[in-house]
């Protein structure tokens, strides 16, 4: 049974990939559960949405590119041919 705190960070989860919000490196990272090496793997590979650029080399998703990644996971290549 998940805890009080995993449950509020679920639904925190739920929250962020529910509206339109920018979200840090570290942020996708937990939300998928993750390791930086595979986000960039992914990212590479073209079976992850491109962080958009902002001011200061720092770098977001949108949240609605992850929600439009979520919808179409059964289209992703997952194969690693690189």
């Amino acid at each position: 049974m998940p805890t009080k705190n995993e449950r509020a960070e679920d639904i925190n989860s739920q929250a962020l990939l529910s509206s339109n919000f920018l979200l840090t490196e570290a942020e996708v990272r937990k939300l998928m559960s993750i390791s930086r090496s595979t986000l960039r793997r992914w990212i590479k590979a073209g079976n992850f949405p491109a962080p958009v650029q902002l001011p200061g080399r720092r770098v977001a998703w949108r949240s609605s590119d992850l929600n439009t990644w979520l919808d179409n996971l059964n289209d992703v290549n997952w194969s690693h041919d690189d």
